[in-house]
């Protein structure tokens, strides 16, 4: 271990190797949480989000494909629009001290759930949605949501440390879905679609083959030359559909009756990494030591002594070994293979069932209610399985100049610092076997959770003939959700924290000549504070309970186009 640290500390002031090194830790640093996607927290589309988000049983624009893809079939014209939203979440957490717990370990769980709330960051990105009618019977639709400066954001975690689940990645990665639907008879719609990412599957190698010419063990030293370290990172990111589907019925002019399925999905991110040291006949120089292992000397050592008189029973003498001179030819292997296994990005399956009605020619209301398989939600935390590792270590036979600084004879007791001796060491042949067992994963305590939308939008008399447009539609409209957190407050080991939340939305649209349309939102969502009591207490965290509380303020706006 001792050889390993400096091996290490060499490394760092090598460049090639400091990037695979970092490389590396960027790979283990794959991990994951209670993560679905962003619009699972925010909604899609401005005049859906400003309507709550019940948008099952209407979806008659490009939202569609988010919401319910059989609504596609209700759009008679091309339809394109850009958007943009962005998110602010401001989080609370305290955790309260357990009693008896000092200054110091207080002022560190403050300073915990600082660095907990920092790790929430406010989620901003664009959005982008078509549909495409090719004809009566078959409609085309796309949607893109594009986080603002990142594809995806993977932040590792322990369930065991205080964290947001729902908020601190959920909204950080890109969303792509692709469907269509068909309307095989009048009023009856029937859509399907996959929503596309990547998996991961890599392999990391990182072997150091080192020599006397291309190691310094003294810290204070650099090595005399560079190593040529070959390491290789191989990435393969297949790709992964999950699968969405709805249906929609008309059953009269006003009325709309709407269900759509999501199906669960997960981020597989799976690295086989090896990493290895092998020394090869490296000389090490004895009175080096006191330098490299400070305290080591004097060695305690026991001596065996055979005499005619004793018998075939040794006589066994204590001694102390110091100002070690000469050298051993030492060499050694330490391969070391690790398989990382992360699930990140894990969204529940759901099923919606909506409706939405037309009242006169301004007003439409709409209502959902949507299922989420919550209890199914599997364990966050990175899955290790860590082979044992063999160290094999051997020397030359070789001889040492040593003084013995104390040496333990009977009758005669302790003597010494005796004058330097020739000491003769036999060749070392040995193999440490070290186990390190890794506790499996625990699934934090969750449940199904039902969540209720309703939406309001009225629609304006048109303005006619103003300034160079023939007519002008405005439109208002509002929202209320509320919901439940799926996560149940553990007084046991995992510490994930989630709130229930009631969401108020509004917006309002403007549509010119009936082909340009620019839509606004904003969103509150107020997250009612919770507390729970720990029946568990780390020592290194000694909290016995964890309280929060907070907010998010959202808004969004699109232009779109229809020709």
């Amino acid at each position: 271990m001792t050889k390993l640290r400096f091996v290490v500390r060499w490394i760092r002031r090598r460049g090639r190797a400091t990037v695979w090194l970092a490389a590396f830790a960027a790979v283990l640093a794959l991990a994951s949480s209670a993560r679905a996607n962003p619009l699972d927290i925010y909604g899609f589309g401005p005049r859906a989000v400003g309507m709550g988000g019940a948008f099952t049983g209407l979806a008659d624009d490009y939202s569609a494909m988010y919401y319910n893809v059989a609504g596609l079939a209700s759009i008679d014209r091309p339809q394109f629009a850009v958007g943009f939203m962005t998110a602010q979440p401001t989080l609370g957490l305290n955790l309260a001290p357990m009693p008896g717990a000092t200054y110091r370990e207080a002022a560190s769980l403050r300073a915990l759930a600082e660095r907990r709330i920092k790790a929430v960051h406010p989620a901003s990105g664009y959005t982008f949605g078509l549909a495409y009618p090719f004809n009566e019977f078959f409609h085309f639709g796309v949607a893109v949501y594009l986080p603002e400066a990142l594809v995806i954001r993977l932040h590792p975690y322990d369930s065991h440390i205080p964290t947001f689940a729902t908020y601190e990645n959920r909204s950080q990665r890109l969303v792509t879905m692709v469907g269509g639907s068909i309307q095989p008879i009048s009023g009856l719609a029937i859509g399907a679609g996959v929503e596309l990412l990547a998996n991961s599957h890599g392999t990391f190698t990182f072997p150091i083959h080192a020599n006397n010419d291309d190691l310094s063990l003294n810290p204070d030293q650099p090595a005399a030359k560079p190593l040529d370290v070959s390491s290789t990172l191989n990435l393969d990111f297949p790709l992964t559909a999950t699968p969405f589907a709805g249906v929609m019925w008309r059953p009269n002019e006003w009325l709309r009756l709407g269900a759509a399925y999501r199906g669960s999905f997960q981020w597989d991110v799976t690295v086989d990494a090896s990493v290895g040291l092998f020394v090869q006949n490296y000389r090490l120089n004895l009175s080096d030591l006191p330098k490299i292992v400070p305290g080591l000397l004097p060695l305690k050592a026991t001596l065996e002594l055979y005499a005619p008189g004793l018998g075939h029973r040794p006589l066994r003498v204590p001694v102390e070994l110091g100002q070690l001179e000469g050298s051993l030819v030492v060499n050694a292997s330490m391969p070391v293979n690790v398989l990382i296994d992360v699930i990140d990005h894990w969204k529940p399956q759901e099923l919606a069932v909506g409706a939405s009605a037309n009242v006169g020619d301004a007003w439409i209301f709409s209502g959902d209610v949507t299922w989420y398989n919550w209890a199914a939600y599997p364990s966050p935390d990175m899955r290790i399985h860590l082979d044992d590792v063999h160290i094999n270590l051997s020397t030359l036979p070789t001889s040492v100049r040593a003084r013995l600084q104390a040496l333990t004879l009977p009758i005669l007791g302790t003597i010494g610092p005796l004058p330097p001796a020739n000491i003769a060491i036999p060749g070392l042949h040995s193999t440490l076997v070290i186990k390190f067992p890794l506790k499996a994963p625990l699934r934090p305590q969750t449940h199904d959770i039902y969540v209720p939308r309703v939406g309001a939008e009225y629609h304006f008399m048109p303005l006619r003939n103003v300034l160079w447009m023939d007519r002008m539609d405005f439109s208002v409209r509002g929202g209320y959700s509320y919901e439940q957190s799926p996560f149940v407050p553990d007084a046991g080991y995992t510490n994930l924290v989630d709130m229930d939340a009631h969401v108020i939305s509004s917006g309002f649209g403007v549509r010119f000549n009936r082909r340009v349309n620019v839509d606004f939102y904003g969103q509150y969502k107020y997250l009612v504070p919770i507390r729970f009591e720990k029946q568990f207490v780390d020592p290194e965290m000694p909290f016995d309970a964890v309280s929060a509380d907070g907010y998010v303020l959202s808004g969004g706006m699109s232009l779109g186009f229809t020709w």
